[in-house]
């Protein structure tokens, strides 16, 4: 490593190391800033977008290449970062080619007379792939023809993918034009509008500006010395290197220019962003807004952002925009599927909350949840809860995600067990605020309560310490004329259902109306709804009777997730659409757990049976088991469906251009190790073997010597062989590796060095041993060890 890192300064030069790191700094500083007030922003997303984006455009300025051309070839080299990254197209791009590899090596067996080749794989790994790549442009392009139609809408998706290509932009330009043309200020410009305007419409914080500040003084200063240096030398005047003391006198600047700066009055970033929506007489401020919510830039003061992909805080913010665009199917086995005349003598089907995620902690503006630690992973099959109340019945769910849910899991009621590995993050035992599944098609068993009117208020009081504790804070701004209602609605209220019964009645005859402004910034959002705004949508609703219940002495939680949905009875099965993202009530009644109160105006009352029902439900009568995953549930029926006539002309071309690819790396790859020395080349090659042996999780020890380890790796790779029908082609392995261990230890030990012949050689040798090693990889893979 420290041979590496003293080759990486000796070619690129500690000046260009230091101006690059410097460079990385001030982009960090954006994403850092950005990060903190920006819905939903993977902030480690954006770190590798921008410090990849530095090194391309630095390696870009130190090419020939014009100015015309490195933009092409950045901003090629930016939308392929971001599909993969930010449509998450890495998987199947990765599948995409262990079917290609499987598909060359089953023409290569064609051709000496085996078995026909099947396209199969191939062709559906392709076409989910451009799928994906199809969805994510669809995405893209819906939400900037609404934003541009001056619609409020927002897609995590699109919104990631335009600050990744500002951010791309950003960091491209920095790294070109300090590399190309030493102008360190014009580089900085556009990152520094980009974070100044944010962080002012957005109300944040002045740390992330003043980490800007500070890296971007030091770069100035080492650009100027560099430039300064290089016109004494080209004049030929002789000088005393001041580099020490110039470092020194820099940073120390630097330290005091930025702590003046933070300790210093600064213009309240609120007015600013006051003065800019005002502007126009309310439209230009109007569409500011619109397009600040469109981009996810939350006029809030950013709290801390837990480690972790879920969604911590829930912000309660101006109507949003629905759409009918389908987000899931889901079955739950209650009614069967039938014709349409036959759908009249059917019982209406049960009403689910399709619960995606839990608050507990009400801030005045939104909500929040607790520290939940780093997620409980449970494979498939494995139940996170085993105690079940007798008054709860399990609802088994096959759930087909089709839009963004942000790998949330949802269910009815408390999830039990999914067929899919999954994660949950619990805040307590028994108290879970989320859970996360990768899988877009899974089974979940989940329980519901199974409740009456007479149940619940008979139910008592008698709460769990970690519901007493955790559901029942407040803060201790709210209002009082909010405590003064609550107790007015449930003063003479007997039991703590009837309380719930009383807010929730009393909610349902204000207004709803998604056409609603955000709430003022120093306003507490259940005063303002309640006293002045008096209508709203479900997140009013709902913070509102919690905050209520929690004054009234009822254990109360936040909870969002989806509305049941339009019931498809010739299917059997719930239609969920982004329309019917909603918000809603549990409030906690011993014996039955959390209970869904419903106090949205727009939606029906939840209407409970006054008497105890049977608690006979259909029950599953297996225990779920792991989901069967692989290709041999892929057909062409499948296939079929999702393919159409401009993938079947484009699939040669682009299997094609996939042979080319390898066949460019493979010629590209010999021609360096060429290049090198050969003791060099045989060093590299063994430690990329070594790479390799721990990549197959070869039994190998970190001491053994060279013959050792490739033995254990031959055994290894002999076992994966006879395990396979295709195994017969990792034979040679055993002596190939041998070979370059002879090499490895003449160059290491012997006094012969290695002569042209011997280079030549090894070359030949690791072209033909890499791939075999990357076969018995998938082999590996593709049976699960």
């Amino acid at each position: 490593m420290t041979r590496l890192f003293k080759w990486i300064v000796r070619r690129v030069g500690p000046q260009n190391l230091l101006a690059l790191a410097l460079l990385a700094a001030v982009m960090v500083s954006v994403v850092v800033g950005l990060g903190d007030v920006i819905r939903g922003l993977d902030t480690r997303q954006m770190l590798l977008v921008v410090v990849v984006g530095v090194l391309v455009g630095w390696g870009l300025a130190a090419t020939p290449l014009p100015g015309w051309g490195a933009t092409i070839l950045g901003s090629v080299s930016g939308l392929g970062l971001l599909f993969l990254r930010v449509g998450r197209l890495g998987g199947q791009l990765l599948a995409l080619l262990r079917a290609s590899v499987e598909l060359g090596w089953g023409i290569f067996r064609w051709l000496q007379g085996g078995l026909p080749v099947d396209l199969a794989p191939v062709i559906l790994s392709a076409a989910e792939l451009w799928g994906d790549v199809g969805t994510l442009l669809a995405r893209v392009r819906d939400w900037a023809l609404a934003l541009a139609a001056g619609e409020l809408v927002f897609d995590p998706v699109a919104v990631a993918f335009t600050w990744g290509l500002a951010l791309w932009g950003a960091s491209v330009w920095a790294g070109w034009i300090v590399r190309r043309r030493n102008w360190p200020l014009p580089a900085i410009v556009p990152a520094g509008a980009l974070l100044t305007a944010t962080l002012a419409y957005a109300g944040g914080g002045t740390s992330a500006l003043l980490m800007f500040l500070g890296a971007t003084l030091l770069l100035l200063a080492l650009v100027g010395y560099d430039v300064a240096v290089r016109r004494w030398e080209a004049a030929g005047i002789d000088f005393a290197d001041p580099g020490p003391e110039l470092a020194v006198t820099a940073v120390l600047l630097s330290l005091v220019l930025v702590t003046v700066a933070g300790l210093s009055p600064s213009i309240s970033m609120q007015k600013i962003a006051e003065f800019v929506r005002e502007l126009g007489d309310g439209r230009a401020g109007t569409g500011v807004e619109t397009l600040a919510e469109s981009l996810g830039v939350e006029q809030r003061p950013a709290e801390p952002r837990p480690a972790g992909g879920l969604p911590r805080r829930h912000v309660i913010r101006s109507g949003p925009g629905l759409s009918q665009r389908v987000v899931m199917f889901v079955s739950t086995g209650d009614l069967p599927p039938g014709p349409p005349q036959t759908v009249r003598r059917r019982p209406p089907p049960p009403r689910y909350y399709w619960r995606g995620a839990s608050y507990d902690i009400y801030v005045g503006y939104g909500w929040l949840t607790a520290e939940t630690g780093s997620s409980v992973a449970y494979e498939a099959g494995e139940p996170a809860v085993t105690e079940i109340l007798d008054a709860q019945r399990t609802v088994r769910q096959e759930v087909q995600v089709v839009g963004d849910l942000g790998n949330l899991l949802h269910a009815a009621g408390a999830l039990v067990v999914a067929d899919q590995d999954y994660k949950i993050a619990w805040r307590s035992p028994g108290d879970a605020f989320a859970a996360t599944i990768e899988a877009a098609t899974y089974r979940a068993d989940s329980v519901v309560p199974v409740i009456s009117e007479e149940g619940l208020r008979a139910a008592g009081t008698d709460y769990p310490d970690w519901v007493r504790e955790r559901y029942l804070t407040l803060p201790d701004l709210i209002p009082e004329r909010v405590l003064s209602l609550a107790h007015d609605l449930t003063a003479t209220e007997p039991t703590p259902y009837d309380r719930a019964r009383a807010i929730e009645t009393h909610l349902r005859t204000i207004s709803y109306t998604l056409d609603v402004p955000a709430p003022p910034y120093e306003r507490d959002v259940v005063d303002y709804f309640l006293f002045d705004l008096q209508k709203g949508y479900c997140d009013y609703y709902a913070t509102s009777m919690v905050v209520l219940a929690r004054m009234a002495g009822l254990p109360a939680r936040y909870v969002t997730g989806y509305a049941s949905g339009t019931y498809d009875a010739a299917n059997a099965r719930y239609v969920v659409i982004e329309a019917d993202a909603h918000a809603w009530v549990e409030v906690y009644f011993p014996g039955y757990g959390w209970v869904e109160f419903e106090p949205t105006a727009g939606l029906p009352a939840i209407v409970r049976p006054a008497e105890s029902p049977s608690l006979e439900w259909p029950e599953p009568e297996e225990a779920l088991e792991p989901a069967v995953t692989g290709w041999e549930e892929l057909g062409w029926p499948r296939l079929l469906g999702r393919l159409g006539w401009s993938w079947w002309l484009a699939l040669p071309g682009g299997l094609a251009l996939l042979v080319l690819a390898s066949v460019a790396w493979t010629v590209a790859d010999g021609w360096w190790l060429r290049r090198l020395q050969p003791a060099l080349a045989v060093t590299t090659l063994y430690g990329w073997l070594r790479r390799h042996g721990q990549r197959l999780a070869a039994p190998t020890r970190a001491g053994d010597t060279p013959y050792e380890f490739v033995a254990s790796l031959a055994e290894h790779v002999a076992a994966l062989a006879r395990e396979n029908r295709w195994g017969e082609v990792l034979v040679p392995v055993a002596q190939e590796v041998r070979w370059l261990a002879d090499l490895y230890v003449q160059a290491s030990y012997s006094p012969r060095a290695l002569d042209a012949a011997d280079h030549a050689r090894l070359v030949q040798i690791w072209q033909r041993l890499r791939w075999r090693l990357w076969l018995a990889r998938l082999l590996r893979d593709s049976r699960g060890h």
